[in-house]
């Protein structure tokens, strides 16, 4: 799908998170710098109701915003897991495996109240759960981004 701005790149974000399955709570974004995965991630803390700025954890690796007791997922409130924590992480600087493990990453995908997201995911892809959504980003010009999800 090609997004022509920010704001599309986070209605995009918001539209997802409402079609998202229940058993699917890891988003892993891959694509390079600039790409739109950091605009994406706002999109989806604004959906959940997260008011903290979001910004990308390139140097701590992780991030968390408690999202509260109620936030607004869409119509059908059956349809997506009531998250009650967002991930996010940036995996950018990181150099094996092992580190991102010792933040305990599995046991926060295995909690099915938490949303994760995951850039530059492809670093971690063989440890991922298998219900993992996949969203490739690829710059296309000045605004204009193409989200491919597999």
């Amino acid at each position: 799908m090609l997004v022509y701005s920010s704001s599309e790149t986070q209605k995009f974000a918001s539209d997802l998170l409402n079609k998202l399955k229940k058993d699917q709570n890891v988003l892993a974004l891959v694509g390079n710098l600039g790409s739109g995965k950091t605009t994406f991630t706002q999109g989806i803390s604004c959906a959940l109701g997260i008011s903290q700025r979001v910004v990308s954890p390139t140097f701590v690796l992780m991030r968390s915003y408690n999202i509260g007791s109620d936030p607004k997922l869409g119509s059908d409130p059956y349809s997506v897991p009531r998250f009650k924590t967002l991930y996010h992480f940036d995996l950018y600087r990181l150099s094996n495996i092992q580190e991102i493990k010792e933040l305990g990453i599995e046991e926060i995908w295995e909690d099915p109240n938490n949303l994760v997201v995951i850039e530059w995911a492809e670093k971690v892809r063989e440890i991922l759960p298998k219900n993992t959504v996949w969203l490739e980003f690829r710059y296309i010009d000045e605004e204009t981004r193409e989200i491919t999800m597999s």
